[in-house]
C-alpha cells in the first residue's frame, strides 16, 4: 500500500519532465533547408530572381546540381542567374568563421540589349511525333551554344526555348506520310526574361539533317500564311510518322531588341606569395624526379 503514493508521485513527475521537454522542442526555432522543390516553388509563386538568390545566399541549402536536374528546372523556367546561384552554394552560405560578403556569393549582373538578328542554335528537348501532338500544342526546344553580347551571358546553354504547332498531319492510309509544321515564340534569358525569336530563312552546314530542316524552314514559309517562317518536316518513308528529334539543329533569330540582367565573367582574383614561400619552392626545384619524356621512338624487338 505504501508503494502507491511513490507511483502516482513517479507518474506525475514524468508526465510533467515529458511535457516540459516537448515546450522545449516547440520553442526551438527550426531553419528550413532549401532544396530544389524549394527553388521552383518560389519561382512559380512569383518571386523575382533578386529575391530567390537573396533567400539563397542567407539560408541552408542542400541543391542537386547534377546537370539533368538543373536541365530540368530550365525546362520549367527558373532562370539561369538562379541556377548559377544554386550551382556556388550548393549547400548555403560559409560558416561565420569564413565568411565572405553576400555580393561574392550572388551572381554579378549588368544590364545589357540583346540585339534583334543575334543567332541561336537549337534543338529539340525530346521527339516529337505527328501522332501525338495537335495545332496549338507547345514543344520546347534547348539552346545548344551559350550567347554572349560584349562578353556578358545573356543566353545561356540548355536554356528553354518554346515553339508553338501550327501544322500536323498524322500519317494515314495509302501510304500518306505524315507533315509537321511549327513557328518559334521565345526563349529564356539568364534572368528570366522571355525573349522573342523566330526561326532563321538559312542555315550554313553540309549535315544532312540540317540541310532538311533549312528547306522545310523555306517551303514552310511559301506553304503557310504566317509571318515569321515556319519550320516544316515530313516522313521520309510513305507510311511513317514525321518525327522531329535531337539530330535536326536548327538556328533561330532574335525578333526584338530586348533588354535583360546579363551575367558577368568572374573576376580573376589575385594570389600573392610571400617572399620565403617563393625562395623555398625555388630551392626545392630539381629535387624531386625528372619530367616525362612525351617522345616516342620505335625500336625493333628481337627474339632471344
Amino acid at each position: 500500500m505504501k508503494c502507491r503514493p511513490l507511483l502516482f508521485l513517479a507518474a506525475f513527475l514524468l508526465a510533467n519532465c515529458s511535457l516540459l521537454f516537448a515546450q522545449t522542442q516547440h520553442a526551438q526555432p527550426t531553419t528550413k533547408i532549401l532544396h530544389n522543390g524549394d527553388v521552383l516553388r518560389m519561382y512559380k509563386s512569383g518571386l523575382k530572381s533578386g529575391q530567390i538568390i537573396a533567400k539563397i545566399v542567407t539560408s541552408p541549402c542542400n541543391f542537386d546540381t547534377f546537370p539533368p536536374v538543373l536541365r530540368e528546372l530550365r525546362m520549367k523556367g527558373v532562370p539561369d542567374i538562379v541556377i548559377v546561384a544554386m550551382r556556388m552554394v550548393p549547400y548555403g552560405p560559409p560558416s561565420a568563421s569564413t565568411a565572405v560578403p553576400l555580393s561574392e556569393l550572388a551572381p554579378q549582373t549588368a544590364r545589357i540589349q540583346i540585339p534583334a538578328g543575334t543567332v541561336l542554335e537549337i534543338e529539340i528537348a525530346s521527339p516529337v511525333s505527328s501522332a501525338k501532338v495537335s495545332e496549338g500544342d507547345h514543344i520546347m526546344f534547348l539552346v545548344s551554344r551559350r550567347v554572349l553580347v560584349k562578353g556578358i551571358t545573356v543566353i545561356d546553354r540548355g536554356a528553354a526555348a518554346r515553339a508553338r504547332v501550327v501544322k500536323v498531319r498524322p500519317a494515314a492510309a495509302w501510304g500518306r506520310g505524315g507533315l509537321l509544321g511549327w513557328v518559334m515564340e521565345d526563349v529564356v534569358a539568364v534572368d528570366g526574361t522571355r525573349v522573342p525569336i523566330k526561326l532563321s530563312d538559312h542555315l550554313a552546314g553540309k549535315n544532312r539533317s540540317r540541310a532538311v530542316v533549312a528547306a522545310a524552314i523555306v517551303t514552310g514559309a511559301a506553304v503557310f500564311p504566317y509571318t515569321p517562317p515556319v519550320g516544316l518536316i515530313w516522313a521520309l518513308k510513305k507510311g511513317d510518322e514525321a518525327v522531329l528529334d535531337e539530330s535536326r539543329k536548327s538556328a533561330a533569330l532574335v525578333s526584338d531588341n530586348t533588354e535583360v540582367a546579363g551575367l558577368m565573367p568572374k573576376k580573376r582574383k589575385a594570389i600573392y606569395y610571400s617572399i620565403d614561400k617563393l625562395k623555398t619552392d625555388e630551392a626545392t626545384k630539381g629535387t624531386g624526379l625528372a619530367p616525362a619524356n612525351d617522345s616516342f621512338r620505335a625500336t625493333p624487338i628481337g627474339r632471344h
